[in-house]
């Protein structure tokens, strides 16, 4: 894995203050070989899915924090573990907005 892989996925649609908006999941893998490890950056926003406009990312309160997860790993295998541990970051992200659209729910937006 000689260049950074960046993965972007739109993993939702909801509606909040009348607006729809999307969840969007993002991750950035480097490759140390020097020490045979992926370090990949996580990040996930929210953004409206009608833009009017340069597009803009938010992210509230309820949604999980940014972080950096690092594993050794050979080169050979950095680009598919980089994937994976993308796809654990997707599944910690679904749980983190159902409980949000429970809470627009009950509030009645």
């Amino acid at each position: 894995m000689h260049r950074p892989l960046f993965i972007s996925e739109v993993l939702d649609r909801f509606v909040e203050d009348g607006q729809e908006r999307e969840l969007c999941a993002t991750s950035e893998a480097r490759y140390d070989a020097t020490q045979e490890k992926v370090a990949v950056d996580l990040d996930a926003f929210v953004r409206p899915v009608e833009l009017c406009g340069k597009e803009w990312h938010v992210r509230p309160e309820w949604l999980l924090r940014p972080h950096t997860v690092t594993e050794g790993v050979p080169e050979e295998e950095a680009a598919e573990l980089s994937r994976e541990i993308f796809q654990r970051w997707v599944v910690r992200l679904r749980p983190v907005l159902n409980s949000h659209r429970e809470v627009l729910a009950a509030a009645g937006t």
